[in-house]
């Protein structure tokens, strides 16, 4: 009995003493597991996705950001003031039975670029790592059928490089505008030239203003 007693005041003991320890030390040593999902439709399934490549930076968006979808797939961020780029500190790992990629930061903040090939898409954030948190679970879902260009998702900045909204009837291409035929590029400047020519068009004798 005694020594049972010993034994579980040792244990005590122990306990303890890695517990001063764990609230005297900060680490940053965590797993940041990202579930990766992909929605074809509107209102569809929201169906786990291979396939992704991400990378994770130790910078913030005050210096650094994401130039294009090029970048986003090679892993590289471009200097706001210099334009000097930088490749990723950490590159994730596909973990099929999760179902999403894992990334191991041990520093603070975290710069996460994640990039779907299939779909041309890519999101980012900044986050911070907390201390002494051994993993971290989140998800991103990729969704092409968003008309735009960019958006926010849960939490993520999502971004569609390639998307081309819809010329509005009656309105010059905005391609034409842009290719030296003449024509502004502003997308109401047809509907202010056939305003400005009605105004100014004769009108017949005794006709009414």
């Amino acid at each position: 009995m005694r020594r049972s007693r010993r034994v579980l005041a040792a244990v005590a003991a122990a306990a303890a003493a890695v517990a001063m320890c764990g609230c005297e030390s900060v680490a940053y040593d965590c797993d940041y597991r990202i579930a990766t999902f992909i929605q074809q439709q509107e209102g569809g399934e929201e169906s786990p996705v291979d396939g992704i490549v991400a990378y994770g930076f130790y910078a913030d968006t005050l210096r650094w950001r994401v130039a294009g979808y090029e970048e986003a797939l090679q892993g590289v961020l471009t200097d706001r003031r210099t334009g000097a780029t930088r490749t990723a500190d950490v590159t994730g790992e596909y973990d099929e039975s999760a179902a999403g990629v894992t990334l191991r930061f041990t520093d603070t903040p975290a710069f996460i670029v994640v990039c779907d090939p299939r779909q041309r898409l890519y999101g980012w954030k900044v986050t911070d790592i907390g201390e002494n948190l051994p993993a971290i679970y989140t998800a991103i879902y990729f969704r092409p059928w968003r008309r735009s260009a960019g958006y926010t998702d849960f939490g993520w900045n999502m971004v569609n490089e390639f998307f081309v909204p819809d010329a509005e009837p009656g309105l010059p291409d905005a391609e034409e505008g842009l290719s030296g035929t003449g024509r502004s590029d502003r997308p109401d400047s047809g509907i202010r030239a056939a305003r400005d020519s009605r105004a100014e068009a004769p009108q017949a004798p005794g006709a009414q203003r």
